[in-house]
């Protein structure tokens, strides 16, 4: 299936469109529990690979980072430190969250791109909402590089290939945008004029959105990279699992060295 690539992926997209676009995303990611249901496979990857070190791309609004840390470290005790990165960073909200994490969330300034092998070996690599944005090859070329580093990789997304989802879904994200927008932090009459006066914000969250639910993938879809990443003796897995109440699903794919698992009695 061909690929379309989304409006803000691109390099003349306006930097404050970006930003109110992640915003929302972040919002909704966060109130409304989108990624709850993995964080027990993050820490659970955590824990068996002897993680330190987390670094998160392509992390947007890195909007459920502040609940998943607080899971990680406060409710498990993992002592992680989680690192945002982004290629076009919105660096507005890498500060707020960094800046109420206790030290635990740090922010990289200057653009990281998620198809660049990682610096430092031992880190889990995810990633939240963005492996629609990336071609099968690229997330090849991705696994590839973390392989490399011995550093495990988990993809996450909440826009998957679920046809009915999709015609069920899109027809409220205007009304929902419109509804959630005067809650939106940091407040900004831009913001509000772009929505209700000329409603570009809307328009455009909506366009992307329906891209991203045409590139989405389902879990068959990373057969050929667990296959791969099999014959170097990593252990992968994926699927979907309910959010939400049951009104939408999360799709993950979790890939780790299987010394992991030895070294753990597994």
């Amino acid at each position: 299936m061909k690929r379309i690539k989304e409006l803000h992926d691109y390099a003349w997209y306006p930097a404050c469109m970006r930003e109110y676009m992640t915003d929302f995303l972040a919002f909704f990611a966060l109130h409304f529990f989108q990624y709850n249901p993995v964080f027990p496979l993050v820490g659970k990857v955590v824990k068996e690979c002897g993680i330190s070190r987390i670094r998160d791309l392509c992390s947007g609004a890195a909007s459920c980072i502040p609940r998943l840390e607080r899971f990680l470290n406060r409710k498990h005790d993992c002592a992680v430190e989680i690192e945002l990165t982004d290629k076009f960073p919105n660096l507005k909200a890498f500060q707020r969250i960094a800046s109420v994490s206790g030290g635990r969330v740090t922010y990289s300034v200057p653009p990281v791109d998620a198809l660049q092998p990682p610096e430092r070996e031992n880190e889990f690599l995810i990633m939240f909402s963005a492996v629609h944005h990336f071609s099968l090859d690229e997330l090849e070329r991705i696994l590839s590089g973390a392989m490399d580093k011995a550093c495990p990789v988990g993809f996450f997304d909440y826009a998957t290939r679920n046809h009915v989802l999709t015609l069920l879904l899109m027809p409220g994200l205007i009304p929902l945008i419109l509804c959630v927008t005067p809650f939106l932090r940091p407040f900004s009459w831009t913001r509000l004029f772009f929505t209700y006066i000329l409603p570009f914000i809307p328009v455009l969250i909506f366009i992307d959105g329906f891209i991203s639910r045409w590139n989405a993938y389902s879990p068959g879809d990373f057969k050929e990279l667990a296959r791969l990443a099999e014959q170097r003796g990593w252990v992968c897995e994926s699927g979907t699992l309910p959010n939400f109440f049951y009104t939408g699903e999360v799709l993950y794919f979790i890939c780790r060295p299987s010394c992991a698992l030895e070294q753990n009695g597994i």
